[in-house]
């Protein structure tokens, strides 16, 4: 019998692979992405497509269908599509007993398969760099203001406003990415805080000019954070999200430690507060260039590229 299944979540791979063995299996989901999930021993075809469009259902062979399964994370998308093909029976099948849990506890190494091994080294890097440049900065930007002779509380003044710009900036995401892309909006903001940090290093002794840069720095700086969050969430499978996502936020809280250890490590060696703080450009300028060769070594298989700018469709707001 002929299956379509729409929706290639957790529950339409189950299914996926409860029925493809002895049925002709057809599975339909808008991201080609989600097809990754299926693994290597599918034996259906998969169709890239909209749930409600005609087109993709037909591509699926709906005319010749003998049942239809629609699991979206929609209820209205599903029953919407139970009404496009009224005359196909539901698929009966349990769940529990599909034997599909392979992916219980997925393993690190499963974000290393399927040709993502570049993608996650360079997402890593990404997130290694900017969370350093973040708490480099939250340590160091006092430490730069004492030095131009300023009080404590000047200090105390950078840090909030650099606080308010990461706020700034993670609103802001969602427009700029419409605007941009995913891709052009990750390497404007990594490139403004080479630039920002350079220049905070030379003019922080001019107290209200330094705190522009400083509030920009954290829109570019936390704001990209933010960003970075939802594109690691979709550049992998459903299955392997979490994983991933817990694993390139570790890496980048291990950059969080290094950061300002580094820099008592420069202190030691008797650089002062504005060396140090110019050498914070070096991580930026590493974030750069991993987000850089992502785009140019992977195209559109790249992170900082999600399916939907793949695509040609708007890049939706993002959730840190």
């Amino acid at each position: 019998m002929n299956v379509i299944i729409v929706g290639c979540g957790r529950v339409g791979v189950e299914l996926a692979h409860t029925l493809h063995k002895e049925h002709v299996v057809t599975v339909i989901d808008k991201n080609a992405r989600a097809f990754d999930q299926l693994g290597l021993d599918f034996l259906g075809r998969t169709v890239q497509g909209e749930a409600l469009d005609r087109k993709a259902l037909q591509r699926a062979g709906v005319e010749t269908a003998g049942a239809l399964a629609a699991v979206t994370s929609s209820d209205n998308v599903n029953a919407i599509v139970a009404r496009i093909a009224p005359g196909l029976r539901d698929v009966p099948v349990n769940l529990e007993t599909s034997g599909n849990t392979d992916h219980e506890g997925l393993a690190v190494r499963h974000l290393f398969v399927d040709g993502r091994t570049p993608g996650t080294v360079l997402l890593w890097m990404t997130f290694f760099m900017n969370l350093l440049i973040l708490y480099f900065i939250l340590s160091w930007l006092p430490a730069l203001l004492r030095q131009a002779g300023m009080a404590v509380s000047a200090g105390i003044t950078a840090v909030l406003i650099f606080s308010v710009g990461g706020v700034v900036g993670t609103i802001l995401q969602g427009p700029l990415l419409r605007l941009l892309g995913a891709y052009v909006g990750v390497m404007t903001q990594s490139t403004m805080t080479v630039l920002l940090v350079a220049l905070g290093s030379t003019i922080f002794a001019t107290f209200p000019l330094m705190m522009v840069v400083t509030f920009v720095l954290g829109v570019c700086v936390q704001g990209l954070q933010a960003t970075l969050n939802a594109l690691a969430a979709m550049y992998y499978p459903t299955v392997a999200r979490s994983t991933g996502v817990g694993w390139a936020l570790g890496v980048g809280r291990i950059g969080s430690i290094v950061g300002p250890l580094i820099g008592g490590v420069m202190l030691s060696l008797q650089w002062t507060p504005q060396q140090i703080f110019l050498a914070g450009t070096i991580p930026a300028f590493v974030a750069v260039g991993a987000i850089l060769v992502s785009g140019q070594l992977q195209g559109d298989a790249s992170p900082y590229r999600p399916p939907a700018e793949s695509s040609g469709a708007a890049v939706p707001s993002q959730r840190s």
